[in-house]
């Protein structure tokens, strides 16, 4: 038998004795209660699991876009440096550094953000196992003197709203290294050739390609502050779901 006065297990003889006044049932009738009590934790872990598993495959996707944002842009300033290699030959070399630098950055933020939902993944995968485990004990007394031991289930940094912010890729970043062009990527416009050979296409240069890395500093901005936000979040809720626990 059990009491659940006093949360434990009792023979018959303690029943009408020490615990006759006590709401005592049958282990097998306690044991009915608690093992629904595991089911729906078992529902709420893997819930989450299936909710983390989905984000995890978007960070993925996002990490795949990233790179392959980051080679067109860097495929596409190299064409269009290479019309006036003696004039942009650095700054081609400038701004590939920098596109690499940000999708670095932006790569390294969303694998950090894979890594905390992978940890996260394996622990309840982890808690799962052990209420698996107790689930499964025949013994109705060893079930019952188990089942307080069990690692309370901490709050979550997921959210199942958790979506990512639109990819804007490096577009912008393209559009700038055109802009140091003269616009439009008109290579053959003889008044772009004028101009090379007045010497006043070099003085435009350099302001226009500080367009470039101002769209990359924006951009690493951006993202940034997003991921960062959302961290911040995470870490909130976080917070708020221990101090109820």
């Amino acid at each position: 038998m059990f009491c659940r006065t006093d949360q434990q297990c009792i023979c018959y003889l303690c029943s009408v004795d020490e615990h006759k006044d006590h709401d005592t049932v049958s282990a097998a009738a306690e044991r009915t209660e608690r093992q629904r009590e595991l089911g729906l934790r078992r529902q709420t872990i893997q819930q989450r699991v299936q909710d983390m598993e989905k984000d995890l495959k978007l960070l993925q996707q996002e990490e795949e876009a990233i790179n392959g944002s980051a080679d067109k842009a860097v495929e596409d300033s190299e064409k269009i440096f290479t019309e006036l290699i003696r004039l942009l030959e650095k700054r081609s070399s400038d701004v590939k550094q920098q596109i690499r630098s940000q999708q670095q950055t932006e790569v390294s933020q969303v694998r950090e953000l894979q890594e905390r939902l992978e940890q996260e993944i394996t622990e309840l995968k982890r808690k799962d196992h052990e209420l698996k485990q107790l689930s499964d004990t025949e013994d109705h007394n060893q079930f019952l003197h188990n089942y307080p031991s069990l690692t309370p289930l901490s709050g979550s940094t997921h959210s199942s709203s958790f979506r990512l912010p639109p990819l804007r890729n490096f577009e912008d970043v393209t559009a700038a290294v055109s802009k140091v062009m003269g616009g439009d990527l008109q290579l053959r416009d003889p008044a772009v050739g004028a101009l090379c050979k007045r010497g006043e296409l070099s003085g435009n240069l350099a302001g226009n390609t500080n367009d470039v890395q101002q769209q990359l500093g924006l951009q690493g901005r951006e993202r940034r502050d997003v991921l960062i936000q959302k961290m911040t979040a995470s870490q909130t809720r976080r917070s708020h779901c221990s101090a109820q626990s």
